[in-house]
Formats: structure tokens, sequence, C-alpha cells
């Protein structure tokens, strides 16, 4: 592994390796840190590696004190399309197994 020193993260140490031909780059926070993609506060790692060809990526990531709680996604609803929307009576009949309280 070799380390990289063109392009630097602060408080993360950038390295690259080979791999079957491929040159990779592994990003590692330093002790006391995770990772971060910039922007987005509710997901964070211990370490990331990608092709050395997409070198631009780095400034896509920086480190957090790993002490720095992740923030809750907020997930929006999942609401059916028109065509998936079922009427009452068949959402009742996949419910019941299609059993009715009717007696004959």
């Amino acid at each position: 592994m070799i380390l990289y020193d063109k392009q630097s993260i602060e408080n993360a140490t950038v390295s690259v390796f080979e791999d079957n031909g491929y040159k990779m780059l592994v990003i590692e926070p330093t002790e006391g840190y995770k990772l971060r993609q910039k922007g987005d506060n509710t997901y964070s790692t211990m370490q990331i590696m990608f092709s050395a060809e997409f070198v631009d990526l780095l400034d896509n990531y920086h480190a957090v004190p790993i002490d720095t709680p992740d923030e809750e996604a907020e997930k929006p609803p999942i609401l059916p399309t028109e065509d998936e929307e079922l009427s009452a009576e068949e959402a009742l009949s996949i419910i019941t197994g299609g059993a009715s309280d009717e007696t004959v």
C-alpha cells in the first residue's frame, strides 16, 4: 500500500493499493474520527474504497469526530401509485382471505 499525498483529507489517511491490476484509493479516518460524505449527516463509516480513476471523489468526503451522532433520515411515507390502489372491498378480501361474514 502506498500513501497518497496529492489530495488529502483532514483527520484521514488516503492510501493507494493495487488489486488484480486495478489501483484503488482507500480513505481511513485517524483514531477518534469517522468518515462521512459531505452533505449527508445520516451515515458514517470507517473506510471508503473506490477506483483510483475517480480521484475527484475524494472531495466528497470528510472526517468528523467519532462521537458525532448521525442524524435521523426523514423517511417519506410510501404511498401507492394509482395502479397499486385497492378498493376497500379488494383490501378486505386480501385481509380476510376471501372469507365473508355473510352467511347464505
